[in-house]
């Protein structure tokens, strides 16, 4: 039912900010519940997840795990439905995805964001990884196992999904290069400095091994600073007006 990946990658300096998109579709006859596994770095913080299904966003609230487990099986027992993130109690960087009660036809699309830190080669590249998705599969709604069991071996040629990724890479340092272990477009720099550069996977691209990127800054030694701006929920500090009148002590 996983039908395609869509990410989008914002490296800014040393650090990378990743959205992941996935599209699944229920091509059974019944409404379905299925259970979607994929691997993701220990030191990476996921800081939003939504599903979209009907035309309608559902937006995940952080819960306990066994509030949240209750939550998700009491919408799932009203027929109604819900999505599950959670990571693996037995391995810290593996986090599974439930999408219950999808409709016979229907499709779904759960995104989720996450920032990490990316560290540095020994030749001074900055490398980032997009691990592999693990193989997909239906499991029945009691059926309870750790998701980091074993799971049956897919050849490339049956993999159903493809894989889109777009990366952006911003350096004060000055980008020299961007190497890959898979078929990219070249490199296009957006500004006449080259601190600002985006590449693609070619088109066609089957996920079927980790997705890595070696950036190669001009002049990695050089300090620097890179700033965001705010979620503008407050204004700006004024200026302090004039004094008031009144007695003058000097």
């Amino acid at each position: 039912p996983l039908q395609g990946i869509w990410v989008d990658v914002q490296v800014k300096g040393f650090v990378a900010d990743v959205s992941a998109t996935l599209k699944y579709k229920n091509e059974e006859e019944k409404a379905v519940e299925s259970v979607f596994v994929f691997p993701m770095d220990e030191d990476s913080a996921v800081y939003s997840f939504e599903a979209t299904i009907e035309g309608k966003t559902i937006v995940a609230d952080l819960q306990e795990k066994e509030q949240a487990h209750k939550t998700y099986d009491e919408a799932i027992s009203r027929g109604n439905q819900a999505f599950l993130l959670e990571k693996d109690e037995s391995s810290g960087d593996i986090f599974s995805c439930r999408v219950g009660n999808l409709p016979p036809g229907q499709e779904a699309e759960v995104t989720l964001k996450y920032v990490r830190e990316l560290p540095m080669e020994a030749d001074g590249a900055v490398r980032f990884v997009l691990p592999a998705v693990l193989n997909p599969r239906y499991t029945p709604k009691d059926h309870k196992v750790s998701i980091t069991a074993t799971h049956p071996q897919v050849s490339v040629g049956k993999i159903p999904y493809t894989l889109s990724l777009n990366a952006h890479f911003q350096s004060a340092y000055g980008i020299a290069k961007i190497e890959s272990n898979c078929n990219i477009t070249p490199l296009e720099y957006t500004d006449s400095d080259k601190i600002h550069a985006k590449v693609s996977l070619a088109d066609g691209h089957k996920f079927d091994r980790d997705v890595e990127f070696l950036a190669y800054y001009t002049d990695v030694n050089k300090p620097s600073v890179i700033m965001e701006a705010g979620l503008g929920a407050t204004d700006p500090a004024q200026k302090p007006g004039p004094a008031p009148p009144g007695d003058r002590i000097n």
